[in-house]
């Protein structure tokens, strides 16, 4: 089982997902790319296939804590399959969009787990082969619990100024 990686914190003490962190990364690097090819560069075309070979590796070995890293993840697997997995790959992507929108089912994830050991069974190829460890942890980050955090209101005479006759000290 992978260790999850340290997530990155914003200044307001907010925590952001490896994954989608290099996710980003990776599209900035893979926009720069074309961008070199466009200018018909071969020395930065070079830097920047070594850098998109770089944050692959650390997309591969990273692990998601969150569904919409879970989703990024999906994506990427979606994409990584060949034509004849295709519905695979279409139904990856549906789960990846639900997920990305902050939508988890029980269903989603019991056909994911489900999908695991085929994909490391060679059932969907050497693709399929290739992307089961990614796919074992967008199951992980999908399946992280969600905290909430809910404030609590301010009395009621704090909040009117002064206590009402026969207000709820609930009533919001």
């Amino acid at each position: 089982m992978k260790e999850p990686q340290a997530a990155n914190t914003l200044t307001d003490g907010m925590n952001i997902d490896p994954v989608v962190e290099l996710a980003d990364k990776l599209r900035m690097a893979e926009q720069k790319l074309h961008d070199d090819r466009i200018r018909r560069d071969p020395i930065l075309c070079r830097q920047a296939v070594a850098e998109i070979s770089a944050l692959n590796e650390r997309l591969y070995d990273a692990v998601p804590t969150s569904a919409v890293g879970a989703a990024e993840l999906l994506e990427r697997i979606a994409a990584a399959l060949d034509e004849t997995s295709k519905l695979c790959a279409w139904r990856l992507r549906q789960i990846a969009n639900r997920l990305g929108c902050g939508e988890r089912s029980l269903d989603d994830l019991v056909f994911l787990r489900r999908l695991l050991p085929q994909f490391s069974r060679r059932l969907y190829g050497d693709e399929g082969f290739v992307v089961a460890p990614m796919l074992g942890a967008a199951i992980e980050g999908a399946a992280q619990p969600v905290l909430i955090w809910r404030a609590a209101l301010p009395p009621v005479a704090k909040r009117w100024g002064r206590a009402r006759a026969g207000s709820s000290p609930n009533r919001c």
